[in-house]
């Protein structure tokens, strides 16, 4: 892929959406991950979590979705929006 939409961002550069399934990379290891407030009440700072399973696209609303793993903590140094996904059969 060589479209500027799927190249690897640097998190000090910009980080992801809040609540948006992406790739997330720690140099020789990649996966899927989000940026997320876990409580905000008490700290509302985000921090990146891993995905339990994979995530799923959700043809009704046009988004990924993804179960976060709020004890999974990561510290990634390059982030990667996921692709669109195909489109129906037939469409």
């Amino acid at each position: 892929m060589t479209d500027k939409a799927y190249q690897w961002i640097s998190i000090e550069e910009q980080t992801p959406p809040l609540d948006t399934v992406c790739f997330l990379s720690f140099g020789h290891w990649v996966g899927f991950g989000a940026r997320i407030i876990i409580n905000a009440e008490v700290d509302p700072r985000s921090v990146f979590c891993g995905v339990l399973g994979v995530p799923i696209f959700h043809d009704g609303s046009s988004k990924w979705y993804a179960e976060f793993d709020i004890d999974n903590i990561m510290h990634p140094t390059r982030w990667m929006p996921l692709p669109t996904p195909p489109a129906k059969t037939g469409e």
